[in-house]
């Protein structure tokens, strides 16, 4: 789920309710397995630009399909949350992912990468497991395609809907810098009518450890 803040907050305002008021609703969720605030703590690669705006992403994990339906559909998920949701928040957009192995929570510098090859266009895979090829010894990637997007929430007329999502570990910011190897294999991955974004992120484990 990536977040915007409210244009009334500024980002401290935000992480606080976010971590406090709005994660003691929203771990009481049914059926919910893992719940995870990355709260941004800046953009390292901005393709184009047009994405850089996000303040947290959240990665929340139900069993199964039917446990997340019936906590959409719970009063908390339908009332509570979308409440609460207004205070803090101007827009979000969910995407739904199978998720991948839980990185290591204990090993520092995670960034997160959605990426968007343009047209709805999905990301071949293969293509973003050889970004592995340039990162340094150590470093963790965990890759996500998304299957679906959501929202409760009325959205821009250019929502933000990546059809990837990427977890790194260990690296260090710099990896990203305009013209390094890293930054031009994405650049070429997604292609002329695509865009990508890299946050460096504070990661909060609130539930599943």
């Amino acid at each position: 789920m990536l977040l915007r803040q409210h244009q009334a907050m500024d980002r401290a305002a935000f992480s606080h309710h976010w971590l406090t008021v709005h994660a003691a609703l929203a771990t009481r969720l049914p059926g919910l397995v893992r719940y995870v605030q990355n709260h941004v703590i800046r953009d390292v690669f901005c393709l184009t630009g047009r994405w850089c705006r996000h303040a947290g992403i959240a990665e929340i994990t139900y069993a199964n399909d039917t446990a997340l339906a019936l906590a959409q559909s719970s009063h908390l998920g339908a009332v509570l949350l979308p409440a609460d949701e207004q205070r803090f928040l101007s827009e979000w957009t969910g995407a739904i992912t199978t998720p991948s192995a839980a990185l290591d929570s204990a090993m520092p510098d995670k960034t997160v990468l959605l990426l968007s090859a343009g047209n709805d266009r999905l990301i071949d895979s293969s293509g973003v497991r050889s970004l592995r090829r340039f990162l340094p010894s150590g470093a963790r990637i965990e890759i996500e395609p998304v299957e679906a997007h959501l929202t409760r929430m009325t959205l821009p007329a250019d929502p933000i809907r990546p059809r990837m999502i990427v977890y790194f570990q260990g690296l260090d910011p710099d990896i990203w810098r305009d013209g390094s190897d890293l930054s031009a294999a994405v650049a070429h991955l997604v292609g002329p009518q695509g865009d990508a974004v890299a946050y460096l992120v504070d990661e909060r484990v609130l539930l599943g450890g």
